[in-house]
């Protein structure tokens, strides 16, 4: 059974890999809502670590896995994409995972920069070896709005596009073998030399 230890902010900050720019929290929050005088807001009651982040692009796919490591998130995990909140806009909350509304009680998980989002002098960890939530699925390469990853647990390799690519390039991957994960937000087919050639060639295509 995974449970939870108390660590101080400086030890975990202190813990963090030259290479992480970022971490992936579970909170727990409660709301404050007041619908008779219109007051929408939630007041946080638990964060916990879960894993620290090569990158500091929010991707859901991630927020997945990390979600996996934790039994209270675990189930975020297989949410559908009503679970994923995009609300980076002024007053937004940004990217973060969670089955109920903004302002409901619940569990989420998102991604922030542990130097600015751990406001007290302790924080909750897993008491469990804690990987990079993106451990099976490293990127490799990266171009300007396309980045190439290299996923071993499913021998596979993705390519993720900022944006929406064109319809030509859309072709291109189709006939090339590469199919679209509407889960996972990204294109993707089995791991070989043509494959790994043309997602090289797309993300220096990009950069």
């Amino acid at each position: 059974m995974t449970t939870t230890t108390t660590t101080t902010k400086t030890d975990l900050l202190a813990s963090r890999p030259s290479w992480a720019k970022s971490a992936l929290f579970a909170v727990y929050e409660v709301s404050e809502c007041d619908y008779m005088t219109d007051y929408f807001a939630t007041s946080t009651k638990r964060v916990v670590f879960l894993a620290w982040s090569r990158t500091t692009k929010d991707m859901f796919a991630e927020m997945r896995k990390a979600a996996t490591l934790f039994p209270e998130t675990a189930s975020l995990a297989s949410e559908g994409k009503s679970a994923e909140h995009r609300e980076k806009y002024s007053m937004g909350a940004g990217y973060y995972l969670k089955a109920s509304g903004r302002y409901s009680d619940g569990w989420k998980v998102r991604k922030a920069d542990p130097s600015w989002y751990v406001s007290g002098e302790s924080v909750e960890m897993i008491n469990a070896p804690a990987p990079t939530a993106v451990e099976a699925a490293e990127p490799v390469a990266t171009g300007d709005g396309v980045s190439m990853t290299l996923n071993a647990a499913k021998n596979g390799v993705e390519l993720r596009f900022d944006s929406k690519p064109s319809e030509a390039v859309r072709d291109s991957l189709k006939a090339n073998g590469w199919r679209w994960s509407r889960f996972g937000g990204l294109w993707y087919r089995r791991d070989s030399p043509a494959a790994r050639a043309f997602a090289e060639a797309m993300t220096s295509k990009a950069a």
